[in-house]
């Protein structure tokens, strides 16, 4: 039989290469006292290159000027710019940094340390860094010591020495000489080694005096071990009572085949029925470093830099407003632009410049102009003051008392949290305007993070798309074709009966009518009227809520007659009918938590597989029952609320405040349909770190920026 060689199949190059590059020399030697050079050199068995240098390496004692890391064929070296300091203990931390060339598999944990001094100081200080508000990890975050206890170090002087936390959190700042330390996390954004308003941080309260302990390991006596051996061992044991601790075999690690004897037990013993070998394991000294458990809660301060940021102008009725951060109050407004005349011609800032009229104004374009997070329940209109009754509170605390004078024609919109402001021009006087200015009196934050007011003249410039002949015909065609207010719903076949029915707009209303919308239940195919509660959910009227009792398992409707809803561009709705129908009670689970030890100021959450809060409920001494839950997997998380404002308060460090304690359920919860679940939180059983459920717990990683 004779056949071709099968081409598809060629050499496989072997197995892949999963071994980190091993280390041969190290110039000088690791653990280098009296070093009086500046170049460390390390020659490994293979091709390198490095990874991320800058974030893996890191040197304790902090440089002024980071050292030079270079990686050339099989060896790095570290060249020192800084002096280094006499009688010193520096220590350099590669983390995952040396990688081999082809495959990047990292040389893991290594360190090196070396001494300008007769001596290598030895001590270690070693813990976890936890989000505070959720009990994650948080990678690669700096730890720093202080020999200086004051609680103004962290913000004045640089880290004593200084370590990383790893993907679980964890931390050991290594080296450390004797004496008295407070130990920080810091999210060291300014990369200075000191705290600067706005980084991220964890601290404690308490002092610590890192200690180091030498104790004997003693393996367990083999039952089998003749009695000769067993009385030498025994000896041992005796004799590290009196100037060593005796520590369980099996609470420490298990030692190599190194550092065990061989001996012949028929040798010692003269007992020929026993010829095998036995093995006892000889007594190892080891050291233990204290402390070893300390827990940092890591937490971002509510105090983020005020500024205005931008203002966009992309629609001629629309001017949009942000801010860095979130604002306790609106801006004043003083608007400087006036009105034009009805029978004014105005010149376009470029000749495809389309002109928008009340009439015409609306177009499918404007839904997507309109931001969900614009859409809240927080939206607000500004009443007419005038410029003479404003007044500011210049401290920390300042919010703006007063508004200005803001023109009929104008709607004034906000986010939930005032970070975004939208400005609806509502009269073509306005709108044909190619530039709108106005002055905006806002909070902004000083060097040091006070706010305090600015105001800034703002011209909002709207500049027309270019476009051919032709385009501006179509576009004229399509607004030239008047729609009605387009009107949506959270109605649904599904609905459930703890929700309101949500109305909402994708432009302000200016009016409704109450006596054209009519609320009903259906009873046997027949429309019972039920009393209307709707209520505007913002001061611009693009958010309404209907409320009821709804019953399970029940059809309503909604019937909205025609105009029954103008907005401030004159577009009315058209006729339109809402349904919905509520689910079964048999669909939904309940769940009874009561809280051990019971404590007032306790607030219970109940959270998704994503750990994002679903319900948020005040402990009670009876316990709490949340309602009305769909079957699915859920957490439970609890806070202490110490300042009883029912939302989980960060921490403050001008103010040496922690943040809020968390503490989580251990388990997760899986309801039922049809099901009532009882438990019962006893949240100080279990230590911190083993609170949090695997599944969701994740590494946090909080990059500078």
């Amino acid at each position: 039989m004779v056949s071709c060689a099968n081409r598809g199949v060629g050499p496989t190059g072997g197995p892949k290469d999963e071994t980190p590059p091993v280390l041969k020399q190290e110039t000088p030697a690791n653990g280098t006292v009296n070093f009086r050079g500046n170049i460390i050199s390390l020659l490994f068995d293979e091709y390198l290159q490095l990874n991320d240098v800058a974030n893996q390496v890191f040197i304790s004692p902090p440089q002024n000027k980071q050292p030079l890391v270079k990686a050339v064929g099989k060896r790095v070296t570290v060249t020192f710019e800084d002096e280094l300091a006499d009688s010193t203990t520096y220590t350099i931390d590669f983390g995952d940094a040396i990688c081999d060339y082809n495959e990047r598999i990292p040389v893991s944990g290594y360190v090196f340390s070396f001494s300008t001094g007769p001596e290598i100081d030895s001590l270690q200080m070693s813990g976890v860094l936890l989000n505070s508000e959720n009990l994650n990890p948080m990678s690669g975050i700096l730890v720093g010591i202080h020999t200086c206890t004051h609680d103004s170090a962290i913000s004045s002087y640089p880290f004593t020495r200084i370590a990383r936390t790893d993907s679980t959190g964890a931390f050991t700042v290594r080296n450390i000489r004797p004496g008295s330390y407070r130990i920080y996390a810091l999210n060291d954004v300014s990369k200075d080694y000191v705290y600067q308003p706005g980084e991220g941080l964890a601290f404690l309260d308490s002092i610590y005096i890192p200690t180091a302990t030498d104790s004997l390991l003693l393996p367990a006596v083999p039952n089998a071990l003749p009695d000769s051996l067993r009385s030498v061992a025994d000896s041992l044991r005796a004799l590290s009572t009196d100037s060593l601790s005796v520590i369980p075999a099996d609470s420490l690690p298990v030692l190599t085949a190194d550092s065990t004897l061989n001996l012949r037990t028929d040798s010692l013993t003269g007992d020929s029925l026993m010829n095998d070998s036995v093995k006892l394991q000889m007594p190892k000294m080891i050291t233990f470093y204290a402390p070893k458990d300390i827990v940092l809660r890591y937490f971002v301060e509510d105090k983020q830099r005020h500024y205005f940021g931008k203002y966009t102008r992309e629609e001629q009725h629309l001017i949009q407003l942000t801010f860095a951060a979130p604002q306790d109050s609106l801006p004043v407004f003083r608007f400087l632009t006036e009105p034009l005349p009805a029978d004014s011609v105005l010149k376009p800032a470029a000749d495809s410049m389309v002109s928008l009229t009340p009439d015409t104004l609306f177009s499918d374009s404007l839904v997507s102009l309109v931001p969900d997070s614009l859409l809240s329940d927080s939206l607000e209109r500004f009443a007419t003051l005038t410029m003479d009754s404003l007044t500011m509170q210049n401290d920390t605390t300042a919010r703006v008392t007063a508004l200005a004078d803001i023109p009929e024609a104008i709607v004034i919109q906000s986010s939930m949290h005032n970070d975004t402001i939208v400005i609806w021009l509502t009269d073509s006087a306005y709108i044909r305007q190619d530039t709108i200015a106005f002055e905006m009196t806002y909070m902004m934050s000083d060097s040091v993070y006070n706010l305090v007011p600015r105001t800034d003249t703002i011209r909002a410039i709207y500049r027309a798309p270019r476009m051919s002949a032709s385009a501006k015909a179509a576009l004229d065609k399509k607004k030239q074709e008047k729609k009605p207010l387009e009107l949506k719903s959270n109605a649904s076949n599904t609905f459930d009966i703890y929700k309101p029915l949500i109305i909402q707009f994708p432009v302000p209303v200016r009016q409704y009518v109450p006596d054209s919308i009519h609320l009903y239940e259906k009873v046997d195919s027949v429309k019972k009227t039920l009393p209307l509660m709707l209520e505007k959910l913002d001061d611009c009227g693009m958010r309404f809520r209907v409320t009821g009792n709804w019953n399970a398992e029940t059809e309503y409707g909604l019937d909205v007659d025609s105009a029954a809803f103008v907005s401030v561009f004159g577009e009315t709705n058209k006729k339109t009918s809402l349904k919905w129908k509520t689910v079964s009670l048999e669909e939904y689970s309940s769940l009874i938590v009561k809280i051990e030890p019971y404590r007032e100021n306790m607030m219970l959450q109940l959270l998704d597989e994503k750990d994002k809060p679903v319900r948020t409920l005040r402990a009670t001494a009876e316990g709490v029952t949340f309602r009305y839950i769909k079957p699915a997997t859920y957490y439970l998380r609890a806070y202490e609320d110490l300042n009883r404002d029912s939302v989980w308060t960060t921490g403050d460090w001008a103010k040496k405040r922690q943040p809020e304690p968390v503490y989580y359920f251990p388990q997760k919860l899986t309801l039922r349909a049809n099901w009532d679940f009882e438990e019962t939180f006893r949240y100080l059983e279990r230590n911190i770190l083993e609170q949090k459920p695997q599944d969701i717990r994740k590494e946090e990683k909080q990059n500078a920026k």
